[in-house]
């Protein structure tokens, strides 16, 4: 799952990288987590894997999935 994470996440952000305008990587990245349907879809993904009984799937989702600096805060 995480190869396959970080394989979906290069895509995405040489494709928005591709074009005529020099974004930062600062604005790539905000623009993955934050504005994608991707980068939620990811957010989710994590979720709903923190809520597994499988302890593997828990460290993956924790450590692998979304970086800790772009990590969603919810009650």
């Amino acid at each position: 799952m995480r190869f396959a994470v970080d394989d979906l996440k290069a895509f995405c952000l040489e494709a928005a990288a591709a074009g005529t305008a020099r974004p930062s990587s600062r604005q790539l990245g905000d623009w993955f987590w934050e504005e994608s349907a991707i980068g939620a879809a990811l957010h989710a993904l994590r979720e709903r894997c923190l809520a597994s009984e499988d302890e593997r799937v828990k460290l993956i989702a924790g450590n692998f999935i979304v970086p800790a600096a772009r990590v969603r805060i919810t009650n």
